[in-house]
């Protein structure tokens, strides 16, 4: 919680937002309630589940599995779990379970 909120008011430093001696004043603050042993409030994700839906209309095997592979990268770095659903061919649906999608 305390480097989020310090990393928040940096950000409001460098957008001049805030000046300097705000976020110095805040981790002052911040370290002194550390000091204390104050308990910071625990932050929990907002987010549970999600459905995110992209469309692919031309299942042409090379362009459409490479955008796939892309979209389904790119969701990981965010989600545990990515689904793709589409009227995929058995050579597309190979494809697409070896690359455990």
């Amino acid at each position: 919680f305390p480097q989020r909120v310090e990393q928040l008011w940096i950000d409001l430093y460098e957008r001049s937002y805030i000046e300097l001696d705000d976020v110095v004043a805040l981790q002052k603050w911040l370290e002194a309630l550390i000091a204390m042993d104050y308990k910071f409030p625990e932050l929990k994700p907002r987010i549970r589940n999600v459905a995110l839906m992209g469309q692919f209309n031309y299942a042409d095997f090379p362009n459409s599995m490479t955008q796939i592979m892309m979209w389904n990268q790119k969701m990981r770095e965010r989600f545990q779990t990515t689904i793709a659903a589409a009227p995929f061919n058995e050579t597309q649906l190979a494809y697409l379970e070896a690359h455990r999608i």
